[in-house]
């Protein structure tokens, strides 16, 4: 198969969101995450930074809010 697995940057490494991820949705200021089985998953103020189709990563990070 060729799915995806979805991470997040934390402080301290990447952290799982969601393996084997069918399809990525960006609505209203989120991002909602839909695994092949039917789950979801949604990830608020963040961003995409890295997608590596080689490893089959999506990595997001929390957006920086300026005040």
């Amino acid at each position: 198969m060729c799915e995806s697995d979805v991470y997040i940057l934390e402080e301290d490494g990447k952290k799982l969101i969601m393996k084997d991820v069918a399809k990525i949705l960006f609505e209203d200021n989120k991002i909602k995450i839909h695994g092949i089985i039917g789950n979801a998953v949604e990830a608020d103020d963040c961003e995409i930074c890295v997608i590596d189709l080689m490893k089959h990563e999506i990595i997001l990070k929390k957006k920086i809010k300026l005040r």
